[in-house]
């Protein structure tokens, strides 16, 4: 299964269906029960050649058809689509924040984002599996740490369980830590619902002695000081 990047020609893909992959193209394929829509990446980068647009469909059109074919799955009483593989992750966006994609996995970057909520999705980053930093080419001896990640999926609940990362470094070591968990959406707040809980946190603080006594910035006995925890799903 892959989905083509910037740099791969349509020989590449070529080679991969010969080989017996299933190349991406815009539609849903089902893989052992897990369903997957991506498309190859509509910019093309060549050596001494900037990026480009190689055909008529732009990064945008192409982020909203992929949303539409994603929400266009769930009707008529079908599962709807597990997983967006895309290359390059700015296109995976809007089919995130349609809620009609649970997950997306991409590359691009060269350097790994672990996965984040975006939208009503999650969106995980990895980073290269050729070792290539950002501005190397991608054939020869590694030039950072190659990295490849292992998705666990359950097909009954259509949800990642963990996700492992692999690494080899220049050196030829390599480090399997164990799994983490894979993340859950959670549905954002409406800013109006937000606002409301805000003014009544604070309504609450102001009646209370101790809130009076306590040091400002300092948590209350028993209550973790707030903060925000992302453990958000790169090539």
């Amino acid at each position: 299964m892959m989905a083509n990047g910037n740099h791969d020609s349509p020989l590449v893909a070529k080679f991969a269906r010969d080989a017996g992959w299933t190349v991406l193209d815009g539609d849903v394929v089902d893989v052992k029960g897990v369903r997957i829509l991506g498309d190859h990446d509509v910019l093309q980068t060549r050596i001494g050649v900037a990026s480009h647009q190689s055909g008529d469909v732009s990064p945008g059109e192409q982020s909203q058809a992929l949303s539409d074919k994603a929400c266009d799955a769930e009707k008529d009483g079908m599962p709807g689509v597990d997983l967006l593989l895309i290359h390059d992750p700015t296109i995976g966006t809007v089919p995130l924040e349609s809620g009609c994609v649970p997950a997306q996995v991409s590359g691009h970057l060269h350097r790994r984002i672990d996965p984040t909520q975006i939208g009503l999705g999650i969106r995980y980053v990895n980073s290269s599996t050729a070792g290539a930093t950002l501005g190397q080419a991608t054939v020869g001896p590694l030039h950072g740490t190659a990295e490849m990640t292992v998705l666990r999926f359950d097909t009954q609940t259509h949800r990642f369980v963990d996700w492992q990362l692999v690494s080899v470094t220049k050196k030829g070591s390599r480090r399997c830590p164990s799994g983490s968990r894979g993340p859950s959406r959670r549905a954002p707040r409406s800013p109006r619902r937000r606002c409301r809980r805000a003014t009544e946190r604070a309504a609450a603080g102001a009646r209370s002695p101790e809130h009076d006594r306590r040091r400002p910035g300092r948590p209350r006995r028993g209550h973790p000081a707030p903060h925000e925890v992302t453990r958000p799903l790169s090539r």
